[in-house]
């Protein structure tokens, strides 16, 4: 608290701080009668340094009510020296007071509300009778899942050896998993693998090794983009509509266009996984490449370490027979034992480009497994391509007889 009592001009000799339960922080008033203090002294440095403090512990980073606590001004004092987007922490706080609401089936939301105001913007009174029926009637397309200012960009998915986006907050870390998202991030939704759910969530001073774990994994981010996702385009698959109703129980009215099968659904749906799957044919098809010029790379090591083998194994039987001879004197003994100790460690030699050349046909076959995956991987993209046709002709054949009976019809 002293460091940030510098930043905002304040007297080493005042205190005003407020102490509730572990709590510890300045009290409103107090900051509110320093403002006053400062404006009458014309220092309007400290004066606005002072009004971004009272937002921080008021508005971004509240937690006791008229009170400025120590997180927040940790997370101020890491802005105002360091720069720091205070962004991550308050989307953190913000998950996290909504898990300990969910976990205790009741609460208060402890966080920056007015980020959760974008979601109730002109909603009008209803009861939930009413909400309910209004909801049964809704269908998807009534629904924008794209904000409209948002600046579509390759996105993180992960830090570290975290399978998703570990969240550092002002009171705890917990995880954000961004590919249950991604209908929002303008990708194709589809369902996501089990071990991507959930994740870590834990508050500071619970778990310190944790802690560290998760600070060292935001120094090695992994983003995606078209190139692993396909073109962009906000769309969720039947497969994530009916893994997503499954999920979620009986407590929310399933909408009727989910009851039956839409032929243009499907071939929307087959479409977009088409995309996905020449966005990973391209990713597979670069590694391709790379593995054919290493296994060349390869062949051509193995090929000489063979040359350099077999002359090793010539000089061995040389030298043996040489040795078969009897010595004749003192100094072919000496010459003879100078020969031996060549031979064992031409010996080691040779044992040592032994493993070398098992470790690099163990590579070969590795890269041989890579080609044959990428074989399946065309092959069931030929055989996608096939079932978009079957449905884009059953589509043609459904909207031609539809204007058939129509014609009929008003004939």
């Amino acid at each position: 608290m002293k460091k940030v009592g510098e930043l905002i001009g304040l007297p080493s000799s005042q205190t005003g701080f407020e102490t509730r339960g572990s709590v510890q922080g300045w009290k409103q008033t107090f900051l509110e009668d320093h403002l006053k203090t400062l404006a009458e002294q014309g220092e309007w440095d400290f004066f606005k340094t002072t009004l971004a403090l009272l937002l921080y512990g008021l508005v971004l980073f509240p937690f006791t009510l008229g009170v400025v606590d120590q997180a927040a001004m940790d997370v101020f004092f890491f802005y105002e020296t360091q720069g720091t987007n205070p962004v991550m922490a308050i989307l953190a706080d913000t998950l996290m007071s909504m898990e300990v609401c969910h976990k205790n089936n009741k609460g208060l939301l402890r966080c920056c509300n007015h980020l959760l105001y974008v979601c109730r913007i002109e909603i009008p009174e209803k009861t939930a009778q009413q909400w309910k029926n209004d909801f049964a009637r809704y269908q998807g397309q009534h629904f924008p899942w794209v904000c409209p200012w948002y600046d579509h960009r390759d996105t993180i998915f992960s830090c570290g050896d975290f399978p998703n986006v570990p969240l550092m907050g002002s009171r705890g870390c917990i995880a954000y998993t961004p590919v249950i998202a991604l209908r929002q991030l303008k990708w194709t939704q589809f369902v996501p693998d089990k071990e991507l759910l959930g994740g870590v969530c834990f508050q500071y001073g619970t778990n310190n090794e944790q802690h560290e774990r998760v600070r060292k994994a935001w120094e090695h981010i992994h983003k995606k983009g078209e190139r692993e996702l396909g073109r962009a385009r906000a769309y969720a698959s039947a497969e994530y509509l009916e893994w997503r109703n499954e999920r979620r129980g009986d407590a929310i009215p399933v909408p009727m266009e989910v009851q039956h099968e839409d032929p243009s659904r499907a071939l929307t749906d087959m479409t977009a996984q088409m995309e996905i799957m020449r966005a990973q044919m391209r990713l597979i098809e670069e590694r391709e490449d790379r593995a054919m010029t290493e296994i060349e790379s390869l062949r051509n090591q193995c090929k000489k370490k063979d040359e350099l083998i077999e002359r090793q194994r010539n000089e061995c039987a040389d030298a043996n027979t040489r040795l078969a001879k009897r010595p004749r004197n003192v100094k072919e003994v000496e010459n003879l034992s100078a020969e031996v100790k060549k031979l064992q460690d031409k010996d080691q030699v040779i044992e040592q480009l032994q493993e070398d050349l098992q470790q690099a046909q163990a590579e070969v076959q590795m890269i041989e497994q890579l080609q044959e995956e990428l074989r399946q991987a065309q092959a069931e993209a030929e055989s996608h391509k096939t079932l978009a046709r079957d449905y884009s002709i059953e589509l043609m054949k459904t909207k031609k007889n539809e204007r058939l009976l129509e014609f009929k019809s008003r004939s």
